[in-house]
């Protein structure tokens, strides 16, 4: 399963946000290479695909290559959850309008859950929410659940007092 790549290390660090690389970055010098070893995101699925996965995908930007890089698994597992930074900032940089994102998602049939990180609980939002929520916010993540494992939810109750168990379900939901 290993591949070879070249790391690039960077000797200034104040212009870039991560300390090293498998591409070269414009904005700081190489301080030098080393070959790693490398397994790819694909290979890793396959050798693990009869269990649930979740994945992080954090790529300044670049989120959009790492779906379509694993564009097999995700049209053909329903297994597969994910939590993508969305930075419209950063995609744009990288070439892409952030409406990109969120469009290959529902189309590869995600359900998208915005992360209110400061109240600790997340929402279905539609594409127009999570751009609207956007134009004050700089970057958010995104909790992306296939629409057949995704769960709707109807709530009764027999008092307007919400406490233990119901208040349990309704800040999971």
């Amino acid at each position: 399963f290993a591949r070879i790549m070249e790391s690039y290390f960077r000797p200034d660090f104040s212009n870039v946000s991560d300390k090293s690389s498998l591409v070269e970055h414009s904005a700081s010098p190489v301080l030098r290479s080393v070959n790693v070893n490398l397994v790819t995101l694909s290979e890793t699925l396959l050798r693990y695909q009869d269990q649930p996965t979740l994945i992080k995908v954090d790529v300044n930007g670049h989120e959009l290559e790492v779906i379509e890089g694993m564009i097999h698994e995700l049209s053909n597992r329903d297994d597969i959850r994910l939590i993508v930074q969305f930075n419209p900032t950063t995609l744009r940089i990288a070439g892409y309008r952030p409406e990109q994102l969120l469009e290959k998602l529902q189309d590869l049939g995600y359900d998208i859950f915005f992360v209110d990180e400061d109240n600790r609980k997340f929402y279905r939002f539609s594409k127009d929410q999570i751009l609207d929520r956007h134009k004050t916010q700089e970057k958010s993540k995104l909790v992306c659940v296939k629409k057949n494992r995704s769960a709707n939810v109807v709530f009764f109750s027999h008092s307007a007092d919400l406490g233990g168990a119901e208040r349990s379900l309704i800040d999971l939901v």
